[in-house]
């Protein structure tokens, strides 16, 4: 039974990867299009104006000292690995809030 067979459809989206957005900056900083830029890395035009409006930062232009926005890889990069710390399991311990007082209270007279 080979692949083609399957009834599941390939996914159409893509998660964008460090060397993606390194990508990203290195053409937005030669001018290119945004359809260039998705002809490349093989994402839709949403997901990269997502990226684009997460990357970007304001910086300080030494020669006219005015403020420009500029695609950053790394901030982008940084915020990514931000938001995914944020995941994962709820602490039900949270709920309630007697028993986590009992038994912080339990760890700190050890």
């Amino acid at each position: 039974m080979g692949q083609l067979q399957y009834s599941t459809k390939p996914k159409k989206y893509k998660h964008i990867l460090r060397d993606d957005r390194y990508v990203i900056e290195k053409m937005l900083n030669t001018k290119q299009s945004e359809d260039a830029i998705t002809a490349v890395i093989g994402c839709s035009e949403k997901t990269l104006r997502r990226e684009i409006k997460r990357g970007t930062r304001r910086r300080l232009n030494g020669k006219t000292y005015e403020y420009e926005s500029v695609y950053s890889w790394d901030a982008a990069q940084r915020k990514h690995d931000d938001n995914g710390k944020n995941k994962g399991r709820y602490a039900k311990i949270n709920d309630e809030p007697e028993l986590r007082a009992f038994i912080e209270n339990k760890i700190e007279s050890l």
